[in-house]
């Protein structure tokens, strides 16, 4: 009785080891390698397309922005009668 929970304890213990060290193979045949490169990043990968839209949103974001602190300080600054 004893041998056979021993027995079962380390399948068990063996089986767990097995499937927690499986690596699965890649679906892909070469995986890229960013070693001593760094990761590629987004801006790497752009189109000079892209890059001009990309600046064109930042102006609009900034100019959005300074429209709303504008709104934002005349509305502080009116009496408070006229808020």
């Amino acid at each position: 009785m004893i041998a056979r929970t021993l027995l079962i304890l380390l399948s068990v213990g063996m089986l767990s080891t097995l499937s927690g060290c499986y690596d699965e193979p890649s679906r892909y045949d070469n995986r890229p390698s960013y070693q001593g490169t760094g990761q590629p990043t987004n801006r790497d990968t752009m189109t000079e397309q892209e890059r001009e839209y990309r600046r064109q949103r930042r102006e609009q974001e900034r100019a959005n922005q300074q429209e709303r602190q504008y709104r934002e300080q005349e509305r502080e600054t009116r009496p408070d009668w006229m808020r």
